[in-house]
């Protein structure tokens, strides 16, 4: 029983690591007062729920599953958990994805930081997936390497057509403004006009992601800061 409530204790405050942050960044003008009343209310409301499950854990010897919670907590776990903001990205490189085995799930796992919590079981993935994949912000760093960029349209392959879709948040990252060069000379070759910018739509090639599935208006371009929060942004 002691265990239980300490686990239950320690999980509530792993869970709410960093829904402060998170909020305090949504809702500036929210007030300190407010904001640690929302965050103690959810802690005790999770708590609450999860203390209820006890005595049905101590009786059948097993440990509290997620799946036992509401499903309106369960979403409202996933969110504190997966959701990241611009700050906090989620990058690809070429050596953190490999294809999933099941065969009847198209989908990705990370061999690092991939969230475990994808990875519980098929019931909590198909509920958590579409919040990893529209809440997050990925990340891919453009280099001046072709070899390099050849590989996104590939990472796009193995999330799956049906899960790329549900991306909300891409960002074309040519960390310093340099990393522009290859492509302002590419396009102004191509236009024969030496005053030719370029696009958003040349930047989605450049990198491999043309005709990908991932809604346009879901894609940005931005170069020129070491911080996305200080980047600047190619328009159409």
């Amino acid at each position: 029983m002691t265990d239980l409530t300490t686990n239950i204790t320690a999980v509530t405050a792993q869970v709410l690591k960093g829904a402060k942050a998170k909020l305090r960044k949504a809702f500036p003008c929210l007030t300190e007062d407010a904001l640690q009343n929302a965050i103690q209310a959810t802690s005790l409301e999770l708590q609450r729920k999860l203390a209820e499950q006890i005595p049905a854990m101590t009786a059948s010897h097993t440990r509290a599953h997620l799946n036992m919670l509401p499903a309106e907590l369960r979403i409202r776990i996933y969110e504190y958990v997966l959701a990241r903001d611009d700050d906090k990205p989620f990058r690809t490189n070429p050596n953190t994805y490999r294809k999933a085995r099941a065969q009847s799930v198209v989908t990705i796992t990370q061999r690092t930081a991939m969230p475990a919590l994808l990875r519980l079981d098929r019931q909590i993935r198909s509920e958590a997936l579409p919040i990893f994949y529209s809440q997050t912000t990925f990340v891919i760093v453009a280099t001046p390497t072709t070899r390099d960029q050849r590989y996104f349209g590939e990472w796009l392959k193995l999330v799956g057509d049906r899960d790329a879709a549900m991306i909300r948040r891409l960002v074309v990252w040519y960390e310093s403004r340099h990393r522009l060069n290859p492509l302002e000379r590419k396009v102004r070759r191509d236009a024969k006009d030496v005053s030719r910018k370029p696009r958003k739509q040349d930047a989605i090639e450049d990198v491999g992601l043309g005709g990908c599935v991932v809604p346009y208006g879901s894609i940005r371009v931005a170069y020129g800061a070491s911080k996305l929060s200080g980047c600047k942004y190619i328009n159409d």
